[in-house]
């Protein structure tokens, strides 16, 4: 959970009504600092609860939120992904072998769906809708990347919430993130509904709205009526 002091993540989870059925991270200057591909890679080393050491000594080191977020999801049983456009993804799963929870899971395991290639961020998540059997409820799926374009991208071919962390993850945005996507959810089950009533109420072309909040700019698409 997040710490006693961070009291608006805190409430903001607390009040949620539903939970994602996965979350997507970008890993490169998303749930750590820096590139793995940069280093001087394997063999790696544990040097703490959020660091591991390459060849050289040099440090990869997680941001100060991204392993009690991780806990949390673990603990929520919420599917966890990787979507990376890494140049070196055997170097990239050495280091999720290294970093774990506080419940002692490594990274890699409990992540389910690791795409790690080049390429396109919409075929990242696309393979990953597919891999989880999420394509049926997009709405429930957050994708976190510290890259701009990559979350256009994203939020024009796909459905999914996804959320800007310019400085990486924190327990703001991630929670955030959250909230967007409970109100995505929510949003595309009243038009179902509606539309299942056949009170002749369309739905018109999509639009993408977005939103700034306090660790970044979260992007959710919206149905116009």
């Amino acid at each position: 959970m997040p710490p006693k002091n961070s009291s608006k993540p805190l409430e903001l989870l607390q009040n949620l009504s539903i939970l994602p059925e996965a979350v997507v991270f970008d890993l490169d200057d998303t749930i750590w600092d820096g590139d793995v591909d940069c280093t001087s890679g394997p063999p790696f080393t544990r040097a703490g609860d959020r660091e591991v050491r390459a060849a050289r000594g040099d440090v990869l080191r997680l941001y100060g939120d991204t392993r009690s977020i991780f806990t949390w999801l673990e603990n929520q049983n919420i599917k966890v992904c990787i979507a990376s456009r890494t140049t070196e993804p055997q170097w990239a799963e050495k280091a999720l072998q290294h970093f774990t929870t506080e419940n002692n899971t490594t990274f890699s395991r409990l992540c389910v769906v690791k795409e790690m290639y080049g390429g396109s961020k919409k075929h990242h998540l696309s393979q990953i809708l597919g891999k989880t059997g999420c394509k049926g409820c997009v709405e429930k799926v957050v994708f976190y990347d510290n890259e701009y374009w990559n979350i256009e991208e994203v939020t024009k071919h796909t459905r999914v919430c996804s959320i800007y962390t310019p400085r990486g993850i924190t327990w703001e945005n991630f929670a955030e993130g959250l909230v967007q996507m409970e109100n995505a959810w929510l949003e595309a089950q009243a038009n179902t509904h509606t539309h299942a009533a056949g009170n002749g109420v369309g739905v018109g072309k999509k639009q993408t709205q977005k939103t700034h909040v306090g660790g970044g700019d979260v992007f959710v698409e919206k149905k116009k009526k």
